[in-house]
């Protein structure tokens, strides 16, 4: 089984990035066990993250500090950030929330008025 962010070389060895390379993402891991609405998320990741005291709670304005504006937060890219334990009832929104920051890293690239991707991944398990 390869890891989501590996890749194949001609001989069929997978090649996974390291802590050793300058790509390399580190894991944050935020536990959502506790959580019981869309808000406790939302304060859960702005602390994680180190926002800026007035940051918004929405995916719209998470999603503008972590891939358009990163530098407003205190934890910088390259990140990955696991999401374990969450409710049932949260996991869909969860899950969403990941899917909106690969969009919104892809939008990204795709103007080269962004310069370089912000490699930056949330993963729900």
């Amino acid at each position: 089984m390869l890891h989501s962010n590996s890749a194949v070389l001609g001989g069929g060895h997978p090649v996974v990035p390291t802590a050793i390379g300058p790509r390399a993402l580190r894991t944050l891991e935020l536990n959502g066990s506790r959580w019981r609405s869309q808000r406790d998320f939302y304060d859960a990741l702005a602390a994680l993250l180190g926002s800026v005291e007035r940051h918004g709670r929405s995916s719209d304005v998470f999603l503008d500090t972590m891939v358009y504006y990163p530098g407003l937060n205190a934890e910088q890219p390259p990140y990955e950030i696991v999401i374990r334990n969450p409710s049932e009832e949260l996991r869909p929104f969860l899950c969403d929330f990941a899917c909106s920051v690969e969009g919104a890293r892809q939008e990204r690239s795709a103007d080269p008025s962004w310069g370089d991707d912000v490699e930056v991944v949330v993963t729900v398990r």
